[in-house]
């Protein structure tokens, strides 16, 4: 009598079934998808980190951040909502930070401690829609920093004149 492939030596009475075995070719691929997963989750986590090193180098210039979730868009209104709540279940927020899943829409700086110097931590938010300078001390170099930034829409107080990142 042959037993069959998928089932060992009776024990008990009961034939006892092996666990799902997979292929080399299987396996190689799991671990692949694995690694592509792992590394994007890397590559994320490092964005994050770097957009919150700018965050907070902002806030402690006393200047303002906002993201991009802070904003509702309707049929009727658009604007600033100070009551949104970040994207996503609030577990994996505690886990990965706000900084993951947003990112920053308008920044607002004032006020003469801020230099060339700090534009740095701005030019690094790459999503950045908006910029308001008033009565800071950044120079026209400072600001040439801020070219990559393509999408941006910079306002600036009395002691500048009005710029966009837009040609």
């Amino acid at each position: 009598m042959k037993q069959a492939i998928n089932e060992m030596p009776q024990l008990d009475g009961k034939p006892k079934r092996r666990w799902v075995t997979y292929s080399l070719r299987q396996l190689l691929a799991l671990v692949a998808v694995a690694a592509v997963a792992c590394s994007w989750f890397g590559v994320k986590m490092q964005q994050a980190r770097r957009q919150k090193a700018a965050v907070e180098a902002i806030r402690d210039l006393g200047g303002h951040v906002r993201y991009h979730y802070e904003y509702v868009k309707s049929r009727d209104w658009e604007g600033y909502d100070p009551d949104a709540r970040p994207p996503g279940p609030s577990w994996f927020l505690n886990f990965v930070g706000v900084d993951f899943l947003s990112d920053v829409r308008r920044v607002e700086l004032t006020g003469p401690r801020v230099t060339d110097a700090h534009v740095e931590h701005v030019s690094g938010l790459t999503r950045l829609k908006e910029l308001k300078l008033s009565d800071t001390q950044i120079s026209d170099g400072g600001l040439a920093q801020l070219k990559k930034l393509t999408d941006l829409e910079m306002q600036a107080g009395a002691s500048r004149p009005f710029a966009s990142g837009k040609s």
